[in-house]
């Protein structure tokens, strides 16, 4: 069924009416508090909890190409649901007329990317950090989503201090055991250079895949463990792509510089940095790998989820007042079974 809302939302570029949020509104003279490629996101406060607000600088009546980028993106991010993943409230509208603009909601994480917690929290255990990362990709690959857009700008800090998978803005489906061919975002053709795997930077038109996710894994574990970029020594893409193009890893493994850094973590990293795709991990190795240097913690994965159930229904609830949406059910699976059948 994913898979079928995927496809329809690619070419309608609608998305699921219950996913829309009404009466969130931005103060009158918002103050972005950060900028993406083609958003800025707002903190606002509603429903008793603070909100994260990423606005496109797209209008609703704009280029068809983003508004169905992003719809597909709430279809791929609204059937998630992990401690490690950051959850998702829905979509909104903001103006009016040919001014309307398309919001992504989700709560705000108050301790923001994990680069930024990590530089003002020296002390915190950083082996924690790097499973929750691996966790919430596994959760991903395992039902076939490519995050493609994996950095540690990417990766927020929830209040109990575990990372969650944030910005799905290159995510895929990979639908090869589905369809004959595979589903992918039309802005897949971007990729981030300093965590790009070598296969991606040869491609004219990259298409990211599990195991670029995994490249950039690896790359988000150096991040973490060392507080450096990914070929922290270059200043621009030509620098790197000619450090690729040589078979230089995105870091000279220097033990004494990495905090939490042992042998059997020195040569995980290594392996998820493979340039043969036969012998670079996958994700689900990684995580067993992890597993044989220790269990990985599941402690407060029970209360993470409760808390962020709770947040999420209290912001419905708060929402519910306002809904005059009635969903036919029936009429919802007879449609999907009819796409499906395409």
């Amino acid at each position: 069924m994913l898979v079928a809302l995927y496809k329809l939302s690619k070419a309608s570029a609608l998305h699921p009416r219950h996913y829309v949020l009404k009466d969130v509104v931005l103060d009158q003279r918002p103050v972005a508090v950060d900028s993406g490629g083609f958003c800025d996101v707002y903190r606002e406060y509603y429903g008793g909890q603070y909100l994260c607000l990423r606005v496109l600088r797209v209008y609703d009546g704009g280029k068809d190409k983003f508004l169905r980028h992003y719809s597909k993106e709430t279809i791929l991010w609204g059937q998630t649901e992990h401690p490690n993943i950051l959850p998702f409230y829905g979509i909104c509208y903001l103006g009016d007329g040919s001014l309307k603009k398309i919001c992504l909601v989700s709560p705000w994480m108050e301790s923001g990317n994990i680069i930024t917690y990590l530089a003002t929290h020296d002390s915190v255990p950083r082996r924690p950090l790097v499973c929750d990362v691996a966790r919430g990709l596994e959760y991903l690959h395992d039902r076939h989503i490519i995050h493609g857009d994996l950095k540690g700008a990417n990766i927020l800090v929830n209040s109990a201090g575990r990372a969650c998978l944030a910005d799905f803005g290159l995510a895929s489906i990979q639908a090869d055991e589905i369809f004959s061919s595979r589903i992918t975002t039309t802005a897949s053709v971007r990729c981030t250079y300093r965590w790009a795997s070598p296969e991606l930077v040869e491609e004219d038109t990259p298409q990211p895949t599990k195991a670029s996710d995994v490249w950039a894994m690896a790359c988000v574990f150096y991040e973490i463990l060392t507080g450096l970029l990914p070929f922290n020594e270059c200043s621009g893409n030509l620098q790197i792509l000619r450090k690729l193009g040589k078979g230089n890893l995105p870091a000279t493994i220097d033990v004494g510089r990495w905090t939490g850094l042992d042998e059997p973590m020195r040569e995980l990293i290594h392996r998820c940095w493979a340039a043969d795709l036969g012998e670079r991990l996958a994700c689900q190795q990684t995580v067993q790998e992890l597993s044989a240097g220790g269990p990985l913690s599941e402690d407060g994965d029970d209360d993470i989820r409760n808390q962020f159930a709770r947040e999420k229904q209290r912001f419905r609830d708060a929402m519910r007042k306002n809904s005059d949406i009635q969903i036919d059910l029936a009429r919802v699976e007879q449609v999907l079974s009819e796409f499906y059948q395409l």
